[in-house]
């Protein structure tokens, strides 16, 4: 029994043939759907950026007003009371002492109450002062 061989196309004899197919992923039309796929994740990306700054931001400022409003909370409690009992306490002293009810070692150790007293109302300013400052910076982005 005689093989016939296939003729190739343009050829004058007999002999074997296929295909050879190859996909072009650099292809123009690739090309710009990967562009677009980029574009979108980068905005995608920067969302997620501008949510997370956002987040950010309000914890910062959040935080910031509550030492703040702690800050002025201790401060008036300073001025609206601890001062104003320590002075009439200071008053009352020197009465006593003027009278001889008290001894000088009791109107030293009142005024040395005062003293720090006046000392601690400095230093709950100085923690407002600061808050506030805090409190602007945290404005910042």
């Amino acid at each position: 029994m005689a093989e016939r061989a296939s003729r190739v196309a343009g050829a004058s004899g007999p002999g074997f043939g296929g295909e050879f197919a190859l996909t072009l992923p650099f292809a123009p039309w690739s090309d710009a759907r990967a562009r677009v796929g980029e574009a979108r994740a980068e905005r995608d990306a920067a969302a997620a950026r501008r949510v997370a700054a956002e987040r950010d931001l309000e914890s910062r400022l959040r935080s910031a007003y509550d030492v703040a409003r702690s800050a002025e909370t201790r401060l008036l409690r300073f001025e609206d009371l601890l001062l104003a009992d320590a002075n009439d306490a200071i008053r009352a002293a020197v009465t006593n002492y003027q009278t001889g009810q008290i001894e000088g070692l009791e109107l030293f150790e009142t005024l040395r109450t005062l003293r720090t007293i006046q000392l601690e109302h400095v230093r709950a300013r100085l923690d407002y002062e600061l808050a506030l400052a805090d409190l602007d910076v945290a404005e910042q982005p």
